[in-house]
């Protein structure tokens, strides 16, 4: 199964590691550290730049670790790709 990202940017809903909800990111000294881990390792993919991101979503595909920035919401992404687990890290991990 693929999981639209927005802006024709598709993944295989297997490869999706976590969703997270960027809004609350910076509630958590872990979770703004967790991202920032992921940023030094992961290509980092802005799906639209000029609108507020939503959601943060980490994938591993065709053996690379991606970070992407998407502008859907992450209940959103949970409900189009039911075959995972939904994680949002609003609280310390």
């Amino acid at each position: 199964m693929i999981l639209n990202l927005g802006n024709d940017t598709a993944i295989p809903t297997g490869s999706v590691v976590c969703i997270i909800n960027a809004q609350n990111i910076g509630e958590s000294k872990d979770s703004t550290a967790f991202i920032n881990g992921l940023t030094k390792k992961c290509t980092v993919v802005h799906i639209d730049k000029t609108k507020e991101t939503k959601s943060i979503i980490y994938a591993i595909h065709d053996d690379r670790h991606y970070l992407y920035y998407s502008i859907i919401n992450p209940a959103t992404l949970q409900k189009r790709g039911n075959n995972f687990t939904f994680n949002d890290l609003t609280e310390d991990i």
